[in-house]
């Protein structure tokens, strides 16, 4: 997801903490999304997952 500027910030985040709070079957409050300012990036921090757990909810493998 892209964000255009501040207007839709605030909606793109709350869409992202849904759609990361269902796909790994977290509470949403579980979701934060940080913004540093000195470099204006995001990161998305799970509480109580570790990273590969979030990618191993994250990536959809193909059936066989």
């Amino acid at each position: 997801m892209l964000s255009a500027g501040a207007p839709w910030d605030g909606a793109v985040n709350k869409a992202l903490i849904t759609l990361l709070s269902q796909a790994l079957s977290v509470n949403r409050k579980a979701v934060r999304i940080q913004h540093d300012t000195r470099s204006g990036t995001k990161s998305v921090e799970i509480e109580s997952l570790s990273a590969s757990d979030v990618l191993a909810g994250l990536v959809i493998l193909p059936k066989e």
